[in-house]
């Protein structure tokens, strides 16, 4: 468990899907006539239960990202609000009224990385599991070329990774 606890919920919950679908497919002789797998064959339920996978590494990979995002754009709203006196907030608060209070969520992200140390592997991760939510949340209607869709958990890992290291910069992130 992390320090950011809408992430790991995500995730617990992830793994409650998953195991469930395991135990779905390692039941197969409990399954009740009403279910719309009873009537499956195994090699169709085993085809169905991979592609549900897909789609729940997904789901939880979309989630995510929005839990991250909501992290620090209510960060934002607390510091400016709060009118804490440090670099971040200026420069948050800058953006913002640049913006007319639409800021774009790579511009948060900018700020934060001109504020405090973040690893640059880590921020070509963070800007590769951004595309995948990009291509995600817009129906999916386009070829990807970032290549693999990163996993759930290896995504929670590098979001709670880049949240600690903006933490470490600045000791009261995230404003609650």
């Amino acid at each position: 468990m992390s320090d950011f606890s809408a992430l790991d919920s995500i995730v617990a919950s992830y793994e409650d899907q998953l195991e469930a679908l395991m135990c779905l497919q390692h039941q197969r002789a409990r399954i009740d006539p009403r279910s719309r797998f009873f009537s499956l064959a195994d090699a169709d339920l085993k085809d169905r239960l991979r592609q549900d996978r897909n789609e729940l590494d997904l789901w939880a990979l979309l989630t995510l990202v929005a839990a991250f995002e909501a992290t620090l754009r209510r960060d934002m709203e607390e510091r400016i609000q709060r009118r804490r006196h440090d670099a971040v907030r200026r420069l948050l608060q800058q953006l913002r009224d640049e913006q007319d209070g639409r800021v774009r969520f790579d511009d948060v992200l900018e700020t934060w990385e001109d504020c405090v140390s973040v690893r640059p592997s880590l921020r070509g991760e963070i800007k590769r599991i951004l595309k995948h939510r990009h291509w995600l949340a817009h129906g999916r209607y386009w070829s990807i070329k970032q290549g693999a869709t990163p996993g759930p958990l290896d995504a929670h890992a590098d979001l709670v990774d880049y949240l600690s290291a903006l933490q470490k910069g600045i000791h009261d992130f995230p404003m609650q």
